[in-house]
């Protein structure tokens, strides 16, 4: 990820790969690890990662206290955007993103449907 082997933690719901996160730059020494923040837009298309700090972050995300990607990642190709930090054993908040990340994309099936 990004230019460098990181720890990665794939996320599962309902036998599907919901969310993965990887470690950040400090990982070694906090235990932490980060996701892309995306959400799904109005339209029905997939879903979109919000640029940081440009793009507000809906309220419904703000529970997880988001941060610039870029903040806690290095490397040519990280993205610019904002990001769910976890530490590796906060499994109640891993699974939190991936349940809702999940309603996303129920969401955008939705607004599919009804177009």
């Amino acid at each position: 990820m990004f230019e460098k082997d990181r720890t990665r933690v794939t996320v599962w719901v309902d036998n599907n790969p919901s969310v993965e996160f990887g470690g950040t730059d400090d990982h070694d020494n906090t235990g932490d690890v980060i996701a892309q923040l995306e959400v799904s837009p109005n339209d029905g298309g997939q879903l979109i990662d919000l640029s940081y700090p440009l793009e507000p972050v809906p309220e419904r995300f703000l529970m997880f206290s988001p941060v610039g990607y870029k903040t806690r990642v290095s490397g040519a190709r990280t993205p610019n955007c904002w990001g769910v930090v976890a530490n590796i054993s906060d499994h109640r908040k891993l699974a939190a993103y991936a349940a809702m990340k999940n309603l996303e994309r129920i969401w955008r099936d939705d607004a599919r449907r009804d177009q």
